[in-house]
């Protein structure tokens, strides 16, 4: 099974390391980089894309639907970012959301974000638009098992009904609702404070540039995986 990695130009040396962590998903053998790809990086296929025009949802919707459509990605893949990070040897990523989209929509009301509160509710009324029925929330930093035949049909109908000036957020919630994959209710595992670290039984943690720079879970992050992957220039292959 493939892990695909939708990059963009600005991706940073987070990206090195995730590919070191995917040793420990048993499920993959094949790595597909959609977008950009670093000089160092040695995918067993690179698919690049040009952006439509320019923000980061705009590329990786592109990059997401560029993958779905590809004749060479497994049927089924991984959907990665490069902030991800594998912590503990499985065979394939759990199937988690964060709760109703509503329970989300009231946090952001709550908190005052406008920015989330407008991008969720526009995933809901997209969700609406083309008659998928679920409202969970999947809008999680970790992998996601992906039937691309389905991702694939989702990306079609959203783009349906999406305006040009709609920013396109949310893919990962269309997919779940629209694929019915159900899961488990789980907090994010982003890690954006510059002192914190994952706890031990959590199977993945996730960056922002700042904490993975400059923080202690970017020293920890790079301290657990120093030996470089097949996936690098220099790497050992096979």
């Amino acid at each position: 099974m493939d892990a695909v990695y939708l990059v963009g130009p600005a991706s940073t040396d987070e990206l090195r390391y995730s590919l070191r962590s995917l040793a420990l998903l048993g499920c993959v053998d094949r790595l597909v980089v959609v977008g950009h790809r670093p000089v160092w990086c040695r995918p067993d296929l690179h698919i690049p894309v040009q952006p439509p025009r320019p923000g980061k949802h705009f590329s990786t919707w592109a990059n997401l639907r560029t993958a779905a459509h590809h004749p060479e990605v497994s049927p089924q893949f991984v959907l990665m970012n490069d902030d991800f990070f594998v912590l503990h040897r499985m065979d394939r990523p759990p199937v988690w959301h964060r709760g109703p989209i509503a329970g989300q929509v009231a946090n952001h009301r709550r908190t005052g974000n406008r920015r989330m509160l407008n991008r969720r509710l526009g995933v809901d009324e997209l969700l609406d638009a083309i008659g998928v029925p679920g409202r969970l929330d999947y809008e999680l930093h970790v992998p996601l098992l992906v039937d691309r035949a389905a991702m694939r049909d989702v990306i079609a109908l959203a783009e349906q009904v999406r305006t040009v000036r709609m920013e396109p957020v949310g893919k990962r919630t269309l997919y779940g609702n629209y694929a019915r994959i159900g899961g488990t209710q789980v907090e994010d595992v982003k890690i954006r404070d510059f002192r914190a670290i994952p706890s031990a039984e959590l199977p993945f943690v996730s960056t922002s540039d700042y904490s993975f720079r400059q923080g202690t879970v970017g020293r920890w992050i790079r301290k657990r995986f120093p030996v470089p992957s097949r996936y690098e220039e220099g790497g050992r292959r096979g």
